[in-house]
């Protein structure tokens, strides 16, 4: 996937704008209330399952999705610590 990523990136940088200003949802992250290192860990975890749907590279099974889902919901609801 990752070399996908690459690829399209070089080959044609228009097509990465829509996603650049995820450095912006940084920021909010970092503002809202949680952890910012727990807060980035669960950015970052659906940044990598985003980007492997948007490439049709799904890297879990359905229901293994759903209960990552629900643990980082879950993690927004814990000590903010």
């Amino acid at each position: 996937m990752s070399f996908s990523l690459l690829s399209i990136s070089s080959e044609n940088p228009e097509l990465v704008k829509p996603v650049q200003h995820f450095s912006t949802w940084q920021r909010y992250i970092e503002q809202d209330g949680l952890a910012p290192v727990k807060a980035t860990i669960i950015r970052l975890t659906m940044d990598g399952l985003w980007c492997a749907e948007l490439l049709g590279c799904p890297t879990v099974a359905p229901e293994l999705r759903k209960k990552v889902l629900e643990t980082l919901l879950q993690m927004t609801k814990e000590d903010l610590t």
